[in-house]
């Protein structure tokens, strides 16, 4: 199984394109890891400044995408300097069949979103029994 081919950047739909040309000046794409385990792969994001409502998820037509939009206000108190720009994240991957789209399920703590991709059934190692005789 190759996760390059599982998981890949992809060629936004045009629903996308426009979706990313809206939010161009103001987005970034958050850096991502994935990794694979025995039942799935992991997509780790790291978007700080966003909170677990701020976090959008969705899959639509193989793709999976990834938005969060970051709090403007500040951390504490009354403003006196501005060195960070605050910017909202989008990101998209491509899914192949072989991961099961109904169980994708994520989780978001600290401004790191985990996003579970469970391999499909047809997808997952399965172990033959042999039998004598």
């Amino acid at each position: 199984m190759n996760p390059k081919k599982d998981i890949q950047h992809s060629e936004p739909s045009s629903g996308q394109v426009n979706r990313e040309r809206e939010h161009a000046r103001e987005t970034i794409a958050p850096p991502i890891d994935v990794c694979e385990t025995d039942t799935g792969w992991l997509l780790v994001a790291d978007m700080p400044g966003v909170s677990k409502d701020g976090v959008d998820v969705q899959v639509e037509r193989g793709v999976l995408a990834i938005s969060g939009k970051v709090a403007n206000d500040p951390p504490a108190g009354r403003l006196i300097y501005n060195g960070f720009h605050r910017m909202n994240y989008f990101r998209s991957v491509a899914l192949s069949d072989e991961i099961d789209r109904t169980k994708i399920s994520a989780s978001q703590t600290d401004g790191v979103l985990t996003v579970v991709l469970p391999k499909a059934a047809a997808a997952q190692t399965r172990k033959i029994a042999v039998q004598a005789g």
